[in-house]
């Protein structure tokens, strides 16, 4: 078309060497109003030998094209220069150079920018030809390709993006035709295909796969036909010895008007899935026989519970009804040896009288413990409540072992905190049995020295009312390999046939107990191999009368004499409210409070 406009253009062209070209008037109107019924602008554009250039003609068409006026070239060429996007001028201009040179046509895509910012598109399409000055006028046709120009990059990108997704998608797109016939495919791997894809073009699915998978592929083709896509189906293919599955999809693709009916579908393997789902459905069998064993094992072990419960009750229930039985006996015996002892005897019978009291007062002991260990053992022991007046349980507990630590030698020292409660409500029967057997056990293992029992108070903000109790002493202490079995039944520190001291080793378990059955606890709190033991335990007594501290010689000044450490430190606590006190030590007076006059010296 540019190529007939511009030969028609050429005929009716006069041209003059001093204004250009010019056609006579009624011939000149009528070509104008032809030329500008032709969409974009024709023109005519001269380039002289010593540069300058011109537009000899340009149709109402550039008004469009180039937003200016005809009249307004004709005066000055270079506002198409202006016009030209910054990145495409130089290209234009070397490429209406070179056509100038050789004098072929100029075929060329650029773009203009105005002032308002607009982008346009333009194709130009022209012939040159040399004049006799030697100058060159190119008779050509311009229009505006926007449009189309974006459409095509449109086009171009989508097909881009295309591309990428396909090189992206690890599974195999193949298109069918209603014969089964491979229109096009795409495999990220070729080795997934069963023959190579150019192979494959133009056959169909009957003539290239295995008999069953090709029937699978129709029977999803009929279904995507019908429903507009098919199901997933899975099957197996066999590709370089290697068996492999896969999943199938294939969907109805959209006809253009009197097409072929297409189908794409999409092949994705699974091999790897499958293989997990078969160690699944293995280790769900083997979880399921291991838990049918581990069920029997299970019924098995609580069989065995139950008869060793049974077994055990059975066994607290014998002891405790064989402690009975053999308790009600020897209180005969003890109660007997009292009355020989109160009749005149020899001293020889006396003795030998006194041995089976002894003797019978242990075996007493040793059966109480044993009774008192099976009830706890059988969840029979509860506590009673009593409201009870807490320092004469102490020094009743005192008085129980005064005569065995006099008899050692071994000083028994009480201190209680001024803060401790008077009036407590417990079990006061299970706690003296605590502190018997953990001071009695304390004046067992001592030989020399003293045995302290300490009682404080309640800890501030403390809500469980717990009081802590703890008794120390200057014995044999603890070996560090006998800890783990401190709290055992029956357990000794020396458990040869000839050990030093005596006992069922239970005293240490029921205190355990009954501690725990107070709310409380008991530790060790020293023991490492050296001389001297600290028990500490707690057990929760709710207050009810708090300990009224007013000492009688308020405003005196007080000297403490004391030989017992503790017990001297007990006598000043007791002294600080109001009382003016100093301390000393004694080895003749046990204590004294004593009134002195102020006076210089050591110890005033």
């Amino acid at each position: 078309m540019f190529s007939v406009l511009n030969r028609w253009w050429q005929k009716l062209a006069l041209r003059s060497a001093g204004n250009g070209f010019f056609l006579p008037g009624p011939l000149r109107g009528a070509s104008s109003q032809i030329a500008n019924l032709i969409p974009g602008m024709i023109f005519q554009y001269r380039m002289r030998p010593d540069g300058r250039v011109s537009f000899p003609y340009a149709s109402e068409g550039i008004r469009t094209i180039y937003r200016v006026s005809p009249e307004s070239v004709r005066k000055d060429a270079s506002i198409i220069s202006s016009i030209l996007h910054p990145e495409d001028r130089a290209r234009v201009e070397a490429a209406v150079a070179a056509s100038g040179r050789k004098l072929t046509a100029l075929r060329l895509e650029y773009r203009v920018r105005f002032e308002d910012g607009t982008v346009r598109w333009l194709f130009g399409h022209s012939n040159p030809e040399r004049e006799a000055d030697g100058s060159v006028i190119w008779h050509g046709h311009i229009m505006d390709v926007t449009e189309s120009h974006d459409h095509a990059n449109e086009v171009r990108r989508a097909s881009d993006r295309m591309e990428s997704i396909l090189q992206a998608v690890p599974d195999i797109l193949f298109e069918v035709d209603e014969h089964g016939r491979y229109l096009s495919i795409h495999a990220h791997n070729q080795d997934d295909l069963i023959c190579p894809a150019a192979e494959l073009i133009g056959s169909t699915i009957r003539e290239k796969l295995p008999a069953a998978i090709a029937g699978l592929v129709e029977s999803a083709i009929e279904e995507a036909e019908e429903n507009g896509r098919s199901e997933l189906r899975l099957y197996q293919l066999v590709l370089k010895g290697v068996t492999r599955w896969f999943e199938l999809s294939v969907a109805r693709a959209v006809n253009t008007a009197g097409g072929p009916r297409r189908y794409v579908a999409i092949s994705r393997e699974v091999t790897s899935r499958k293989w997990v789902e078969e160690e699944l459905l293995r280790s769900k069998h083997e979880a399921e026989a291991s838990n049918l064993s581990l069920e029997a094992a299970i019924r098995r072990q609580s069989e065995l519970v139950e008869q060793a419960e049974a077994a055990s009750r059975a066994k607290s229930v014998f002891l405790a009804t064989m402690s009975h039985e053999i308790r009600t006996p020897m209180n005969g015996v003890i109660g007997m040896t009292y009355l020989l002892l109160d009749s005149p005897l020899t001293d020889k019978q006396r003795s030998y009288a006194e041995v089976v009291r002894a003797s019978g007062a242990s075996l007493l002991q040793l059966i109480d413990d044993i009774l008192d260990f099976s009830k706890i053992e059988a969840g029979r022991v509860e506590l009673a409540m009593n409201d009870f007046d807490l320092r004469q349980l102490l020094e009743e507990t005192f008085d129980v072992l005064a005569l065995r630590a006099e008899e050692k030698g071994i000083e028994l020292v009480l201190v209680v905190e001024p803060m401790v409660p008077a009036r407590v409500l417990g079990d006061v029967g299970r706690l003296k049995q605590i502190l018997v057997n953990l001071v009695g056990n304390a004046v067992k293992f001592t030989d020399r020295g003293e045995v302290v029992l300490r009682v404080r108070a309640p800890r501030e903000g403390d809500r469980d009312e717990l009081l802590r109790f703890e008794v120390s002493d200057s014995g044999i202490g603890i070996p560090t390999g006998r800890l783990q079995a401190l709290y055992m039944p029956f357990n000794q520190l020396d458990s040869s046939t000839t050990r030093k001291y005596g006992g069922t080793g239970l005293g240490l378990a029921i205190s355990r107990q009954l501690v725990l059955l107070m709310g409380g606890d008991i530790r060790l709190v020293t023991a490492d191999g050296r001389p001297g033991t600290t028990f500490e335990f707690t057990a929760r007594l709710r207050a009810l009368a708090r300990m009224a501290l007013e000492p009688a010689l308020k405003g005196r000044r007080v000297r403490v004499i004391e030989g017992n450490r503790a017990m001297r430190a007990r006598f000043r606590t007791c002294c600080r409210r109001g009382v003016r006190s100093r301390a000393a030590g004694a080895s003749r007076r046990a204590c004294a409070l004593i009134g002195l006059p102020k006076r210089r010296g050591k110890g005033s």
